[in-house]
């Protein structure tokens, strides 16, 4: 799924809800991982830096409630990673 110019691929569906996530070059440049109400983005670059964390209140069991949850929050990694990545 595209979200904010990067594509999200869906590694895995259930605990963890997890995708990589690459570039319009077709290069991967992140990585995201529900687990265990906690949602972490990392770059590929710099080995794996966390550049942006969240945690859930209700502790999800590692996948997003509905659609609407799933597009707020892999919006906000997009920005995030895409912040990163002009930063670097």
């Amino acid at each position: 799924m595209e979200i904010n110019g990067l594509e999200f691929k869906q590694i895995n569906a259930i605990s963890p809800e997890s995708y990589n996530i690459y570039n319009k070059k077709d290069e991967q440049i992140g990585y995201v991982q529900l687990r265990w109400g906690v949602l972490k983005c990392l770059t590929l670059k710099c080995k794996g830096r966390l550049i942006y964390e969240f945690v859930f209140k209700d502790k999800t069991d590692g996948s997003f409630a509905d659609e609407e949850q799933r597009s707020k929050y892999l919006g906000i990694v997009a920005d995030k990673l895409k912040s990163y990545e002009v930063s670097m």
